[in-house]
């Protein structure tokens, strides 16, 4: 016999369902498939879901316990009388802003010189730092190189420059010579210069421009994150490293093990806490390669 068909209820947003059904016989990583291809989402984003199956005893964890993706759903006694249900929320919730960055945000290119060469990279993922050159631009780089995708343009400094010049010569009434440490105008020509090193000022800046939270990470401060734009609520950040001197983006490699192929990826959902603890093994790495230098220079 094929086994009963099941009802599975998605829950997109609030009070916003899509349904569909499933011979019991077909595996979980087939029921994933088809809600990637019903909601136009990929296999990576579905990966890590949770599925619940609602019955007469009420609302119980089927997926994951002790099952992979390819156990197939008839082995859990499924009935007809019952319905699988998929909160799929903090996943779509933002889908129609980044349609479009899906493709190449998946597509970032390894950088060979990177601080962390370890490339058994788990399911989970690992965030590395992508090491741009010390040319006073590294800010600039790193903002672009995050907002890209991962795309390495050295020449994109000068537009973000005169960018963030362009806003501050706009708006004399908020960038004083108080809070700017010179004129407005000798300010902007001063940030125009390739030799000028960006900061606060200018992360302030470029977060409202583009619409995304800023996310320093200090390794000289012990990991703290400076947000900027956080107030804002934007629903995407980006993050960056920075050791009191020079700025390096941060990317996040996973492994897609139905595709077996690495993905890679700049911009994280603002409610995402996982990266966060990825951030803290991330300074860790680099508070250790310090201190292998250090010890090294002593020797």
């Amino acid at each position: 016999m094929a086994g009963p068909l099941l009802r599975i209820l998605i829950r997109l947003k609030q009070n916003k369902y899509h349904r569909i059904q499933i011979a019991a016989r077909y595996r979980i990583l087939d029921l994933i498939k088809q809600i990637a291809d019903d909601l136009h989402l990929t296999i990576h984003q579905l990966l890590h879901i949770s599925i619940y199956r609602h019955g007469p005893n009420g609302c119980s964890l089927l997926y994951p316990l002790n099952n992979t993706h390819f156990d197939v759903l008839d082995k859990y006694g499924l009935t007809s009388d019952e319905e699988l249900y998929i909160d799929l929320s903090d996943i779509i919730i933002y889908q129609d802003e980044e349609e479009e960055d899906d493709d190449e945000n998946l597509s970032l290119t390894t950088n060979k010189e990177s601080s962390t060469t370890n490339k058994n990279v788990s399911t989970i993922g690992q965030l590395i730092k992508y090491s741009v050159p010390s040319d006073n631009s590294c800010l600039f780089t790193s903002i672009d190189f995050v907002l890209n995708n991962g795309k390495l343009n050295l020449s994109s400094n000068k537009y973000l420059r005169n960018l963030v010049a362009t806003k501050i010569e706009s708006d004399e009434i908020t960038y004083t010579d108080a809070i700017l440490g010179r004129t407005n105008v000798d300010y902007c020509k001063w940030i125009r210069r390739d030799d000028s090193w960006g900061g606060g000022i200018e992360l302030a800046i470029l977060t409202q421009e583009y619409e995304i939270e800023i996310c320093v990470i200090n390794t000289e401060s012990g990991g703290r994150i400076d947000h900027f734009g956080e107030d804002k609520h934007f629903p995407y950040r980006v993050f960056l490293l920075y050791d009191n001197l020079h700025y390096d983006p941060v990317y996040l490699v996973t492994y897609d093990i139905i595709e077996q192929k690495e993905l890679s990826q700049t911009k994280f959902h603002r409610n995402n806490e996982n990266i966060l603890s990825l951030v803290k093994d991330l300074v860790n790495i680099e508070q250790s390669t310090k201190s292998e230098k250090c010890m090294n220079s002593k020797i």
